[in-house]
């Protein structure tokens, strides 16, 4: 008619005696759930009135199979499954006290203590692991108590006590110090780790950025198996090397607290756990997931600032900080942190004084910045502006590739680079270049106003695609870019794969070449001009960052109709050599009625070929109603020096500059070209000029070379082929002509 909720004792082996009403166990033994009983003693004092069952008895044994019992009897629902995912290691003692109504077994009580002496214990799952634990717990019907305890936890000592609450519930309470190795270790605070997974050493034998120790309180809460935590520390003590805000030092305060809770299922929801977390003056988190999959459902942050309410769904965020160094956070990311997660809608709200990403320093930026739709259509978004730019820009992830980048910026202002940022590596290996190209989405960009270095260079416009080419491999394919000027207009197509160098091929149609070399901050140095400039080039590396000192190719130059102005070295810079006028200043040569108003030329062409850092010619020639100019040497457009040979030859009749033009064969070269002219053209040969330009740019030197017409000219010091350096042009260029050779 009634059926135990206690197990059946097994084993029993014991004296059974009988007195009267009384019936008595002397020394028996048995088992009892698993667990061995010794030194049983107890029985029934009156067998006719007052049937009541006694039995007081010692158990020992293993402590995992102890809580077995608790879980498995009904002092397991007494004290409310309390220790149902409880697990244990090393033996223990429990001494156990039982007296059950034979008319009411339902109004059983239990009395007993359980003594630990150096066992490991966790409470929970997400419980840390209490190792060497010394105490003892009393429980009964009623609940138990934990009386003051000690145990080894978090890489110190934790004394504890607690016990069960009036609402069934158990509190543990604590307080401790726990060291920074101790909190990295895997499992030490589950509800932690994603935290604590940023202060371990980003590679093997690399420093931890979380170091020393600190004091902390703690307090555990368990409803219905279910674990609560509180945690507190004030941090002091603890040095976290990571990136600001959260750069601290070891002797600062900074009070964290952390708080879990469950919420158990409604309709409208299913159990959810819940986190907020704390770190006064500096950020605050509440997130709530799933307590079957642990899926993240919504979330709150505030970093900077006070946290935004917790929205319907997926994440609310505002973000406000003097610097946020996405370089230095992406150096101090642990390994696998990735943003794969699927938490439906996110809204950011981003304001910093300064950020920095790839090297750039943006200032002053704005930024809202919202995760739109989920699954398949996926789509971030992001609006905003700052001292360099302002615009919107959408990211489209799709499956086996990076995606498609879309952006329309009303203006940009190219960044300079930081100069205290780590330079980009010079090498790659094949896999890593592999993984850069597969990196880079596809991009669909549109910017209305586009500056660099202080430079105005017109609307840009780039579309490009992220491929799979031969055997898989990703392949960056520039299909068009676009840079429109009021005086010219660039269009190039590139490509980028591993095994290649990044390469561009161009073609800029220029309408006003000195208005268009005048905005690429050649000063005032030429006027007219338009023609075409045409070349291919290639860099190793990403084509987004081309390394000037790394270019390869050829550049093509043809250019018509246009004059050299009256420039001055240094801001003109190679102009001014072109120019001619910087002849004649340094040397008192006879050019001056030809040359003082600046150099007319009918057309310019030649080709340039670029060799990391040097910029060849032999064959760059400037024709002009008065002369013929030819170039050929090189330039370092990374040291801004040069070593040029540069021949004048006057239109003294049809045989003249027109000659040169036209006989001036790259494969033969200069000097070639002038003792042909000597021997063919005697006339034109005496009167033309040969010199050797070298230095830096901003302050050249000019050599006059000598031939047999210049013999009376060695005669006078005015004429002198030394060389003469810029500050002594400024000195000689107001001076009235000095005689000069015919």
């Amino acid at each position: 008619w009634w059926m135990s909720p206690w197990p059946a004792l097994e084993d029993v082996a014991g004296t059974l005696e009988f007195d009267r009403a009384a019936m008595r166990i002397r020394d028996a033994r048995g088992r009892l759930a698993g667990v061995a009983l010794t030194g049983v003693a107890g029985g029934i004092e009156d067998l006719v009135q007052a049937q009541r069952l006694r039995l007081d008895g010692v158990a020992r044994g293993a402590l995992q199979d102890m809580l077995a019992f608790v879980n498995h009897t009904p002092v397991g629902t007494w004290t409310d499954a309390a220790l149902a995912q409880a697990q244990a290691s090393g033996p223990a003692e429990l001494a156990l006290s039982l007296g059950i109504p034979l008319a009411e077994p339902a109004l059983a009580t239990v009395k007993g203590s359980l003594q630990l002496a150096g066992n490991d214990l966790k409470w929970a799952p997400d419980a840390p692991l209490l190792a060497q634990v010394r105490g003892r717990v009393d429980f009964s019907e009623r609940g138990f108590t934990v009386q003051p305890s000690r145990a080894t936890v978090l890489g110190g000592e934790l004394a504890f006590e607690g016990g069960t609450q009036a609402d069934g519930s158990l509190r543990l309470r604590g307080q401790g110090q726990a060291t920074a190795e101790a909190l990295l270790q895997p499992g030490a605070l589950p509800v932690l780790a994603p935290l604590l997974a940023w202060g371990a050493p980003a590679e093997r034998g690399a420093r931890a950025r979380l170091r020393g120790q600190a004091p902390y309180t703690v307090q555990l809460d368990l409803h219905h198996g279910h674990p609560e935590w509180l945690f507190a520390s004030p941090l002091t003590g603890l040095t976290l090397d990571l990136p600001a805000p959260l750069a601290k030092p070891a002797e600062a305060a900074w009070p964290l607290r952390v708080q879990t809770r469950h919420l158990p299922a409604t309709p409208q929801r299913p159990a959810v756990e819940a986190l907020a977390l704390a770190l006064e003056g500096r950020a605050q988190v509440t997130l709530e997931r799933a307590a079957d999959s642990g899926a993240v459902l919504r979330g709150s942050v505030g970093i900077g600032q006070v946290a935004p309410a917790l929205p319907a769904s997926g994440l609310a965020a505002r973000v406000a900080l003097p610097l946020l160094d996405l370089d230095a956070w992406d150096a101090a990311a642990p390994a696998g942190v990735v943003l794969g997660q699927d938490v439906g809608p996110v809204q950011l709200a981003l304001d910093a004084d300064e950020l920095r990403l790839s090297g750039h320093r943006v200032q002053q930026l704005s930024l809202t910045l919202a995760h739109l739709g989920s699954g398949r259509t996926r789509l971030w978004r992001a609006e905003g502006r700052s001292t360099q730019g302002a615009g919107w820009v959408e990211w489209e992830p799709a499956a086996g590739n990076p995606g498609r980048l879309r952006a329309h910026l009303t203006r940009l202002t190219l960044p300079e680079r930081d100069p205290t940022a780590p330079a980009p590596a010079e090498t790659a290996s094949d896999a890593q270049l592999t993984a850069a190209v597969a990196r880079v989405p596809s991009l669909s960009l549109v910017v209305d106003a586009l500056q660099w270095r202080g430079k105005s260079l017109g609307r840009l416009e780039v579309d490009a695609e992220n491929l799979r080419g031969a055997g898989n491999t990703p392949e960056w394919q520039l299909e068009r870019l676009r840079l429109a000027t009021p005086e010219a207009v660039l269009l190039g197509r590139g490509l980028w794969k591993p095994g290649q160098r990044s390469s561009l091929a161009f073609d800029v149609r220029v309408t006003d070449g000195g208005a268009f070399f005048e905005r690429l901050g050649a000063g005032k140095a030429m006027a007219g001009a338009p023609g075409r400039i045409e070349g291919e080039l290639s860099w190793p590396g990403s084509p987004l960052t081309p390394a000037l000192g790394r270019v390869r190719g050829t550049v093509k130059v043809a250019l018509s109709e246009g004059r050299f102005l009256d420039a001055e070295p240094g801001v003109a810079r190679l102009f001014s050599i072109l120019s001619l006028q910087a002849l004649p200043r340094r040397l008192l040569l006879d050019f001056r009625d030809v040359f003082q108003q600046g150099f007319a030329f009918d057309r310019i062409e030649g080709e340039v070929a670029l060799s990391d850092g040097l910029a060849r010619t032999r064959n760059l020639r400037v024709l002009g109603v008065q002369a013929a100019v030819l170039i050929e040497g090189e330039a370092n457009i990374v040291r801004e020096t040069q070593n040029l040979r540069i021949a004048v030859v006057p239109e003294l009749n049809t045989a003249g500059a027109t000659l040169a033009w036209a006989a001036l064969n790259p494969a033969v070269g200069m000097g070639a070209f002038i003792a042909q002219l000597f021997l063919n053209k005697p006339v034109t040969a005496a009167a033309t000029r040969e010199f050797h330009v070298t230095g830096p740019w901003a302050e050249p030197r000019v050599e006059r070379v000598g031939n047999d017409a210049d013999a009376d000219a060695s005669a006078n010091p005015a004429s002198s082929p030394a060389a003469v350096p810029a500050s002594a042009a400024a000195a000689t260029s107001a001076a009235p002509p000095a005689a000069t050779p015919p």
